[in-house]
């Protein structure tokens, strides 16, 4: 028997808690671009056409997220390709939706936060022959998203008006927790890959830990700052929708 997960493991469905389905579903479907594919009275499935992704549980009353605590720091939704990165951009800017951005070399990707404050991340990876290895680390940084690149992807207009493509799914959870080294082994004991590995980084980043299966890349938070120039004139829709984002700029994540 082998501790190391199959290269090709994928993770199922997510699970969020939620306090308003409407507000929720809202968020979810016509501002991130998941379909509904089930509504019972306690909670709803999203995902693409072919596949469930996102599980919504409806507990009302409950508070928002609060990023001091432990717990959640994001869910991490791949996606198939660039042009899809650039649709997500381009839908949660129709929407006025605020947003965080960051090319982390092995990825390029999004943040954005739920009413309930739940972190959502949207990405797609490179290539892994792109990627590049130290030391056995694979190589992130923090640097500027290209938004002109990715709004300039063929078929981003056609695509932002459409839900999620299929090959969508979930790549990865990110946990923010009070003791790393705790942390580590406990996921080592639920059987994770091999090359979960604490980032040299990662303490600076309020103990948050991203466990990797099948060598999915560790993935990092973005810094993010208000708004500012880096936008550029093609981004016109991002500056209404009240912040511009640079990667790598000092700020709070």
């Amino acid at each position: 028997m082998t501790s190391t997960l199959p290269v090709d493991f994928q993770l199922g469905p997510a699970a969020l808690r939620v306090s308003d389905a409407e507000s929720a579903l809202d968020f979810y479907v016509n501002k991130v671009g998941l379909e509904l594919r089930q509504r019972g009275d306690t909670s709803a499935m999203l995902g693409t056409r072919e596949s469930d992704l996102l599980r919504l549980d409806i507990v009302p009353g409950i508070a928002p997220r609060n990023y001091k605590e432990t717990g959640l720091y994001h869910v991490a939704i791949l996606l198939p390709d660039r042009p899809s990165l650039g649709a997500a951009i381009a839908r949660l800017a129709a929407h006025k939706v605020k947003l965080g951005a960051a090319d982390h070399l092995v990825s390029e990707a999004i943040y954005v936060w739920d009413p309930d404050n739940n972190g959502i991340e949207i990405y797609r990876d490179r290539p892994r022959h792109e990627w590049t290895w130290q030391n056995d680390q694979v190589q992130m940084a923090n640097r500027p998203l290209d938004f002109e690149g990715l709004l300039a992807e063929p078929d981003v207009g056609m695509l932002a008006t459409n839900a999620m493509k299929n090959g969508t799914r979930i790549g990865h959870v990110h946990l923010e927790v009070d003791d790393l080294v705790k942390a580590k082994n406990s996921m080592a004991r639920l059987s994770a890959s091999r090359r979960l590995q604490l980032p040299r980084r990662a303490i600076s980043w309020r103990g948050r830990l991203s466990p990797s299966f099948g060598g999915e890349h560790l993935g990092e938070p973005q810094r993010t700052t208000t708004l500012t120039q880096h936008c550029g004139s093609f981004a016109d829709d991002i500056r209404i929708a009240g912040r511009c984002f640079d990667a790598s700029a000092e700020g709070a994540a």
